[in-house]
């Protein structure tokens, strides 16, 4: 699962840049998936057999993304997943308002034009951007985790914390300066920030990764 989660940020990265956001939207939610299914396999390694089981009715029931993050102790609705399934991908308004410009009025009816070849903003490509930067760093994470035994803990929080610190330079040069410039809340991202500085600082602390 966690080598499928290359494939798939990989093909985020690559539609994100060609301005393909819902697409790429959807191969980060799948991302998520893994990440969920893989955490929970390895603290509760018995719900691997049920996955790989033939009851569909059975890994339906147990192993929904919600089921999975009961499992894991964490509240049943995630927001940043459900972002990326409204986003990328179930056909909602919101998605499709993602797509479409009005471009004037005509007998008093609207005139909209419908994007073909991505979306035609620009603040949509650098919010895909950053979703792939959290996720990244979300996997790295999780390796460290699941390989804790198997990896040297200094080269492994080492390479956290470049990894870290290149993904919070590059976002506030890119992404929250402009954006505190125009005087956009950037609040929730400045938050999470927050929260990945002290997880890291735990885990170089502790050398392990909390729950």
């Amino acid at each position: 699962m966690l080598y499928w989660t290359v494939d798939e940020l990989t093909a985020a990265f690559y539609l994100a840049e060609r301005k393909y956001t819902t697409q790429a939207d959807g191969h980060l939610r799948t991302v998520h998936d893994l990440l969920e299914k893989a955490e929970l396999f390895f603290h509760q390694p018995a719900w691997a057999d049920v996955w790989a089981g033939g009851d569909k009715k059975r890994i339906l029931a147990e192993l929904s993304p919600g089921g999975i993050r009961k499992k894991l102790g964490r509240p049943k609705f995630d927001p940043v997943y459900g972002f990326f399934t409204e986003l990328g991908t179930h056909g909602t308004w919101e998605a499709l308002r993602k797509r479409v410009t009005q471009t004037g009025k005509k007998e008093d009816r609207a005139q909209v034009a419908m994007r073909i070849g991505g979306t035609p903003w620009d603040s949509e490509v650098e919010m895909v951007v950053v979703g792939c930067i959290f996720t990244v760093f979300s996997t790295l994470l999780l390796i460290v985790k699941v390989y804790d035994a198997r990896l040297h803990r200094r080269e492994a929080t080492a390479i956290l914390r470049a990894r870290f610190e290149q993904a919070r330079e590059f976002l506030r040069e890119h992404f929250l300066d402009p954006q505190e410039r125009e005087g956009i809340d950037t609040s929730a991202l400045t938050e999470t920030l927050r929260k990945l500085t002290l997880e890291l600082e735990a885990i170089e602390r502790t050398g392990k990764v909390s729950n």
